[in-house]
């Protein structure tokens, strides 16, 4: 999905390319841990990456009645 030139999908970490698998290494994210990958599109892509604890329908329904 992007919005705002923003890219954001929900990923493991194995499937990460080199950026973005650098800084899960950088937060001590495993292999299969589940993230919320968001890249930042400018000159050169910025990625944030936000793990997902637990199960994945529970965790987004909690950060969508937060919001």
């Amino acid at each position: 999905m992007i919005t705002n030139g923003d890219d954001v999908r929900i990923r493991k970490v194995k499937v990460l390319g080199d950026r973005a698998r650098e800084r899960a290494d950088q937060m001590g994210l495993e292999e299969n841990d589940l993230v919320i990958l968001r890249t930042h599109i400018s000159s050169l892509p910025t990625y944030e990456l936000e793990k997902i604890e637990g199960s994945p329908i529970m965790y987004l329904q909690q950060k969508i009645t937060k919001s």
